[in-house]
């Protein structure tokens, strides 16, 4: 089992790190995060959050396309 990188209070993309959240099915570690761009607040994987995969809520996107 690999150890546990601590996200709390980093920033990834519009995503800044509340706290730890509960472990996804797969036991893949989850964080409780907040759009910065709209204060949605929402639990990210943290491999998503590392990755680049997820950088925002969703609501760049909308607004882009309007």
């Amino acid at each position: 089992m690999s150890r546990l990188i601590d996200l709390t209070n980093k920033d990834f993309g519009y995503w800044h790190v509340l706290e730890r959240a509960e472990n996804n099915s797969y036991g893949r570690a989850r964080w409780k995060c907040k759009c910065t761009a709209c204060g949605t607040i929402k639990v990210v994987d943290g491999g998503h959050l590392r990755s680049g995969h997820s950088t925002n809520c969703g609501c760049i996107r909308m607004e882009k396309m309007r």
